[in-house]
């Protein structure tokens, strides 16, 4: 009776051994897994914001030339008229040209320190990871975004799809935000 019971002792223990090692190898192959995708992913946003970055750029030039085409026309125009419709387009285009360089010299980090985003509900490591890489550091930044930077944000971060608005990112934002400054927004 004693030899039994001693014999099942050993068969638990060997089971729970067994089952440990199983166990160990599942979750490290998961993780390995895991670190492959988030690779593949920052890859690929890594790929989109240079496409971005370039088409800036181009977009950038143009504009340049258009506004020194403006105003080559602005010095050569002899109407009154014509001289007002040229200043309005020049200063549009002065404007556009300013908003194109500061979105293309914006670097990620634009803003110093950064906030635990992930107090905000549904935010984790892996997701503030990649929202700091693409320039997101603070509540206020996500408690502004409008129903454009939603859809901007939720296709960058494609893995997480309709993510924000089902755990409510910007209502999270705005609490936390009103906890760590005391303001509200």
């Amino acid at each position: 009776m004693g030899y039994l019971i001693l014999q099942m002792i050993v068969c638990l223990v060997l089971a729970f051994l067994l089952g440990a090692v199983v166990g160990w190898l599942l979750r490290s192959n998961k993780a390995a897994r895991e670190q492959r995708g988030l690779e593949r992913g920052w890859t690929r946003r890594l790929d989109r914001a240079e496409a971005r970055q370039h088409s800036a750029e181009q977009r950038a030039n143009d504009l340049e030339g258009q506004l020194a085409d403006m105003d080559a026309k602005e010095r050569s125009a002899d109407t009154e008229s014509a001289d007002a419709d040229l200043e309005a387009e020049v200063k549009r285009l002065r404007t556009e040209l300013t908003a194109c360089l500061e979105s293309k010299a914006q670097p990620a980090a634009a803003v110093p320190g950064k906030d635990d985003l992930k107090k905000i509900r549904g935010i984790g490591p892996v997701l503030e990871a990649m929202l700091n890489g693409l320039g997101v550091t603070r509540f206020k930044q996500i408690a502004g975004w409008s129903h454009e930077d939603v859809l901007k944000f939720s296709d960058e971060l494609d893995v997480f799809r309709g993510r924000i608005y089902r755990d409510d990112w910007i209502g999270g934002a705005k609490k936390e935000h009103e906890k760590a400054y005391g303001e509200s927004l």
